[in-house]
């Protein structure tokens, strides 16, 4: 996105600035995942799924419970 005043170039998921982006323009918006989980208790993995579920589950809650007009269709049609 591009600011309005000052026409600074920035992400719109992470606020950051685009240029440090680079090839990777939604990198910040993916889970990064432990490489070693493969080698760690189940109690361990579980609680790294649960981190990645929630690391999307508050992506998409942002998208569809903040925006107005998905407030108004949630008000008005159900």
């Amino acid at each position: 996105m591009q600011c309005y005043n000052c026409k600074h170039d920035f992400c719109w998921m992470c606020l950051g600035d685009w240029k440090t982006h680079g090839s990777e323009y939604y990198e910040c918006s993916r889970y990064k995942e432990n490489p070693m989980i493969a080698f760690e208790s189940v109690h361990a993995q579980a609680r790294e799924a649960l981190k990645k579920y929630l690391h999307y589950y508050e992506r998409v809650s942002m998208t569809l419970f903040e925006n107005p007009f998905y407030i108004y269709l949630n008000i008005n049609l159900f």
